[in-house]
């Protein structure tokens, strides 16, 4: 019996660094997913945490970023709904003025987010994940009520 678990371990590690070398090599396409997240083994390693589509927006940038929807042409603009800066994922989650107050909320907790610690920190510890899914959840929701809206 714990020869295969060996097997399966050792089988789990030769995919992960295959994954992680192509990851590294992939050019045009998850720019922003791989700047969060560089080193997939401590992602797929890890003990706590469900991706949720609002983590997903936040994690691929696509749907409710003006940016993206401009290149799908289902805007006309790229600019902000709330402050007419460029609207990507980066903007609306760590400079936009408008989720300013929740993000400081969040960030009593987590201690200041950036793209570059982000998911380090989520990894870290399964109350700072849910406070970042929380606000991605937050953050999406509402967007995507306003974009309706408007």
């Amino acid at each position: 019996m714990e020869e295969r678990s060996t097997e399966k371990t050792n089988a789990n590690t030769t995919m992960l660094e295959r994954w992680q070398k192509w990851w590294q090599g992939e050019a045009d396409t998850g720019l922003w997913t791989r700047r969060l997240i560089p080193d997939i083994v401590p992602w797929f390693s890890r003990k706590h945490g469900d991706t949720t589509y609002h983590l997903t927006q936040l994690l691929t940038g696509h749907r409710c970023f003006q940016t993206y929807r401009k290149r799908f042409r289902v805007s006309n603009s790229d600019s902000c709904i709330y402050c007419e800066e460029g609207d990507t994922v980066e903007h609306t989650f760590f400079t936009c003025m408008r989720w300013h107050q929740k993000r400081q909320k969040v960030e009593t907790v987590t201690g200041q987010l950036t793209q570059d610690n982000i998911i380090n920190k989520m990894l870290e510890d399964a109350q700072i994940w849910t406070k970042i899914n929380s606000l991605a959840k937050y953050v999406i929701d509402t967007k995507e009520r306003d974009i309706r809206v408007r």
